[in-house]
């Protein structure tokens, strides 16, 4: 098997070196000949392809363009397949065994291509690497032959494309109508298509792409060049290439079932079909229809869907009722005279909970009202005022359309995109002049719906739910103190992501303090509200802002235990009883020694939602106050798009973050620790971040003048108010110190845990929870120099556990940090008030249990069996993962019921708290669970004795180690072992055991994690693909199959014993 690889040049002969270096390197030599065709090259190429022995080639006399040439080559080609391959890549270990093994796979796959850095038509996958070594690195990585990273698509980019000699001989060389070159590509793979011929994505090829070399030096050339060869396509075709491919990813998105689940899907306007070829890639038993206007594009989408050429608004539909799952609507609804009518008459082809998944132009952007002002409304080629358009919708009208088609709403969202502060203050006076907050409403450029399809006789009560119909309800943060730099900390943080992601009207009520420009960047959309400095004392002016405001506030944010906010308290509580409090008590050890008095605990009790950030003043709180305190730590947030920190950009630095210099933050312990050491800190540096306090600053002269050979070493960067320089800061370093004597919980903490630093601290309260219990880092006792300095030392050589370290961290922060997640417990907290509910006789049964499992828990803080630990994490991250609900629609379940082979008495093998088991038993299923966690046993039995009796004779549990003498002669029917066996280093001892429970020739199904996906320190596997889990067990039990779930981020194996 031999492969023809066809390399055009036209100059640039620094990339061809290193494109054909990289073949040569990377390429076995019998499996390939080289065909080159260079198109008049004039800066020495001509001549080096002379002097190269090992390849063949052809030189015009004149620029034949992209078309011409590779046809040439193609003409003179010797091999089984022919590769178009651009001069300005670099290939990598493994691509082309791996691009022709996914080549003949299969009769009817004609033609593969390969994944990159740069490139079009979503053929870019996310690469870090800054040189070619590392860039190989990643490769060798990635290009690891795997059936489940080969994608279809519509379509593949030329700039690396391997065709089957058999395809080019059935549809011919590449149209020279598109010299010099763009859009031969896509017509070649239009033309495969039809002739029968699927097109392959390999995620499994990586390569180097520089990207357009030839065309860098005349822009204008090239873009004139796009815009011809995209007419001359659309002659040939009768369609745009480019507009008729695109893939929808925002509304695939929307699909909720599982991967391996069948699904019937229907696209109304599919195009091509890109969108629903992508789903197929996805949800591999998914059924595909169409509806298409254009016939030549329907021709291309009929090639693996079922398409009909049709006007949607007069077609006669011939499906069977009730048959869709999904029904989508891209780019669709604003094109037709009577979208609602549609809308009705497609319903009944729905299923009882089918969805509808729509994308709609919003013409209530500012862009739209702007222009407006201006006397424009000037319709174009495409966008919110496309030529097409017959229909336009605000998002009142979306809803309305909806509601009156028999469709509930269950979300909206909308795309926004890049705003100037002029743009801002516009919609900030949009908002002004309506006397509303619809910024959303005005930011929003297209809108993405999923509407569910109800039944008439729940129409009505369903309507009163959508989206415009709901008041936002006002969120206010009075901390009259707050400056610019509170905006990025908790102050300004919580009342952001309330106002972005739960839908309230959130501000913050403080003096004007200077000026706010994170107000137009980091925490765009937040709004400050100015309050009257009357007397100058924020007590007395945070009092009257209340007497005025209160009864417009819903929920009222507070902080710390004061004199004035217990005042507030009462105060908002008198002029508002309906309205909420979330008391943020930013407390630290301190708190421990003041006793507190029964009126003050009166007026707490009046709070909604009282939190401290530490875990030991929780269970101090909890213990020893008569109210309920909640476990909220703070937190980060990403400014900017989350790239993970590699080992390899950090630099031998240690560095603290804060006010350099304030008796509290005890820096001059960092200073004399290094001093002490620094002689073993070579190659090490400490670098000092943040303001410094002139009283301070005579400390660091005389310092300097002591020890002067420390200039050097020891940096001061000042304040860095910019979050992308201190964020670079944070990445380089290894080592992040803190010597705080006192702190409540410094947010400097999970900065440096999100960036991969391992973490020396003094022992301090939130020290203990970020390190994970110094999993992730080391403490010394407050001002202790000498313990610190010896820290240094220890881990600035210990590489190799500072480069774990690196990666661990990141995911615990990731895990349990990330202000959205914290905000979201806030948010569940402040919906429902279990003392209210109580007294109203109304909470719910799952409530009820709630709570319930919580005091379970808490009964068992002190515990010291490790198993136990899962569920008292569970309760401090996750505690919405305690409710019987959180799991009643799980993949896992999805899956338990997929697989068949399941059944009869099954042994659930790691059962956990039995919320699962619960929900199988009520699908009939009969299961014993057995788990090493008493806390997790004593609460699936008490959620157990919540069921009928039905119910309950289905499950039993027990406190069990298979690795132990089994307690019953019982041999159960088959296995399911759900997120265990990443946390099991060897299974043999294991799957010896649970051989003696089961019957003979035994099924067990079992799931774990995707590489890193749900991730946790206890995990000691991570299965990368289904190849490794195969490893893994193969030589104890047998594999039967195996199922990737990349929705969900699992890989299901079936075995057998």
């Amino acid at each position: 098997m031999k492969t023809s690889i066809v390399i055009l040049t036209y100059n640039q002969l620094y990339y061809t070196k290193l494109c054909i270096d990289s073949i040569r390197k990377y390429t076995d030599k019998d499996t390939y000949e080289i065909i080159v065709v260079d198109n008049h090259s004039t800066d020495g190429t001509v001549q080096w392809l002379k002097d190269q022995e090992d390849i063949q080639t052809i030189f015009n006399k004149e620029n034949l363009g992209f078309p011409k040439g590779c046809n040439q080559g193609i003409k003179v080609s010797q091999g089984d397949s022919i590769l178009l391959l651009n001069n300005d890549v670099i290939v990598t270990p493994n691509w082309l065994s791996n691009l022709t093994t996914c080549l003949y796979s299969s009769n009817d796959i004609g033609a593969v291509g390969a994944v990159t850095n740069n490139c079009s038509y979503y053929q870019t996958i996310n690469a870090s690497y800054k040189n070619i070594e590392e860039m190989i690195a990643f490769a060798k990585k990635n290009n690891v032959s795997n059936k489940d990273a080969w994608e279809e698509r519509l379509k593949l980019i030329g700039f690396c494309m391997l065709i089957k000699k058999e395809v080019i001989e059935k549809v011919g060389l590449l149209d020279e109508r598109f010299s010099p070159g763009n859009f031969e590509d896509d017509d070649y793979s239009f033309r495969t298509r039809k002739a029968g011929y699927r097109l392959m994505l390999c995620k499994d090829v990586f390569i180097h792409h520089f990207g357009s070399t030839s065309w860098k030096e005349n822009l204008n050339n090239f873009t004139e060049l796009l815009n011809k060869n995209k007419q001359i396509f659309q002659d040939k075709w009768g369609f745009d290439a480019t507009y008729f491919s695109f893939i929808r990813n925002e509304i695939i998105d929307l699909i909720d079932k599982p991967k391996y689940q069948n699904i019937n899907v229907l696209e109304i306007g599919c195009a091509c079909g890109a969108t629903l070829l992508q789903i197929k890639n996805i949800y591999k038993n998914a059924n595909l229809y169409g509806i298409e206007l254009n016939e030549k594009a329907a021709e291309i989408a009929n090639t693996f869907a079922n398409i009909v050429v049709g006007n949607v608004e007069n077609y006669n539909f011939h499906y069977e009722e009730e048959y869709f799952d999904y029904i989508i609507f891209a780019d669709v609804l604003e094109h037709l005279y009577n979208p609602w009518n549609v809308l009705k008459n497609i319903r009944k082809y729905l299923k009882k909970d089918g969805i509808i998944l729509a994308s709609i132009p919003n013409i209530m952007h500012y862009s739209i009202i702007k222009n407006l002002l201006n006397g424009n409304w000037r319709y174009e080629n495409s966008g919110l005022l496309d030529k097409t358009h017959i229909r336009f919708f605000t998002l009142n009208e979306i809803n309305n359309m909806f509601a009156t088609a028999n469709y509930k709403i269950e979300t909206i969202t909308g795309s926004i995109l890049q705003q100037s502060e002029h743009d801002m203050k516009f919609i900030n006076s949009l908002n002004t002049i309506t006397g509303k907050d619809m910024t959303e409403q005005y930011e929003f450029y297209q809108y993405f719906v999923k509407a569910k399809k109800i039944e008439d006789d729940i129409r009505k009560n369903t309507q009163k739910e959508n989206i415009s119909h709901k008041t936002k309800m006002n969120f206010v943060t009075l901390f009259p103190e707050t400056e610019n730099v509170h905006l990025t900390k908790d102050v300004g943080i919580i009342p952001f992501i309330m106002g972005k992601y739960y839908n309230y009207n959130a501000k913050i009520a403080c003096y004007k303090n200077g000026s706010y420009p994170y107000l137009y960047k980091e925490v765009q959309g937040l709004k400050v509200e100015f309050i009257e400095k009357i007397t100058g004392n924020p007590l007395e002016d945070g009092q009257n802002y209340l007497i005025k405001n209160a009864k417009s506030i819903d929920i009222l944010h507070l902080f710390h235990l004061t004199t004035r906010t217990l005042l507030w308290i009462d105060t908002y509580k008198t002029l508002n009883p309906n309205g909420k409090i979330y008391l943020k008590l930013d407390a630290n050890i301190n708190i421990t020694n003041h006793k507190l008095n029964h009126s003050v605990f009166n007026i707490l009790k009046k709070c909604d939602l009282i939190s401290v950030e530490t875990k030991y003043l929780y269970e101090y709180m909890n213990r020893e106050w008569p109210v309920r305190v909640e476990y909220i730590p703070n937190g980060f947030y990403d400014f900017t798009k989350h790239k993970s920190v590699d080992y390899s950009e950090k630099e031998n630095i240690i560095i603290t973050v804060g006010r350099i210099g304030l008796d509290v933050k005890a820096n001059e312990i960092l200073m004399e620790a290094f001093r002490l050491v620094a002689h073993k800190l070579q190659n090490w540096k400490l670098k000092m971040i943040g303001p410094i306090q002139d009283s301070f600053k005579i400390y660091v002269n005389n310092f300097f003048e002591k020890n002067p050979d420390l200039r050097d070493k020891i940096i001061f960067t000042g304040e860095i108010s910019d979050k992308n320089i201190l964020e670079n800061e944070y990445r380089k370093a290894k080592i992040f110190c803190l010597t705080s004597r006192i702190e409540s919980f410094g947010l400097v903490y999970v900065e440096a845990a999100k960036n991969g630093c391992f973490i020396i601290s003094s022992n301090i309260l939130p020290a203990m929870d970020v390190t994970n219990n110094k999993k992730f880092g080391d403490l010394f006792e407050v001002d202790d120099i000498n313990h610190l300095s010896e820290l240094l030392v220890k881990y600035s050589n210990q590489e190799k556990h500072l480069k774990k370290n690196c990666k661990t961290i990141q995911k615990f922060a990731y895990d349990h940090f990330r202000w959205e997640d914290i905000c979201k417990n806030i948010y569940h907290y402040l919906t429902s008030n279990v003392e209210l509910l109580e007294k109203q006789n109304v909470l719910s049964q799952d409530d009820i249990q709630f709570n319930k499992v919580k005091e379970i828990i808490l009964n068992g803080l002190k515990s010291n069996n490790p198993y136990d630990q899962v569920f008292i994490n569970r309760l401090y991250y996750n505690s919405e993962a305690l409710k019987l609900s959180f799991w009643k629609n799980h993949f896992e379940l999805e899956a338990l019921n997929y697989y068949k082979e399941i059944n009869g008495k099954i042994l659930d093998f790691g059962c956990g708290s039995g919320h699962l088991d619960i929900y199988a038993a009520r699908l009939g299923k009969t299961i014993h669970g057995i788990d090493l966690s008493p806390i997790a046993i004593e609460i699936a039995n008490y959620l157990k004795s919540c069921e009928p009796t039905s119910i309950q004779k289905n499950l039993t549990f027990s406190l069990e180690d298979v690795m132990q003498e089994a307690q019953t002669n019982i041999k159960y029917d088959s296995v399911w072992a759900s997120h265990v066996f990443e946390h099991i280093k060897k299974p043999k001892k294991i799957i010896i055991g649970l051989r003696k429970k089961v019957k003979e020739k035994a099924f067990m199904l079992v799931s774990v994690p995707l590489g890193y996906a749900y991730d946790d320190p206890d995990h000691v596997n991570h299965f990368m693909n289904e190849i490794e889990l195969k490893r893994y067990f193969e030589k104890f039990i047998a594999v039967i199959r195996m199922d990737t779930d990349y929705k969900n981020k699992v890989i299901h194996a079936l075995l057998r014993f």
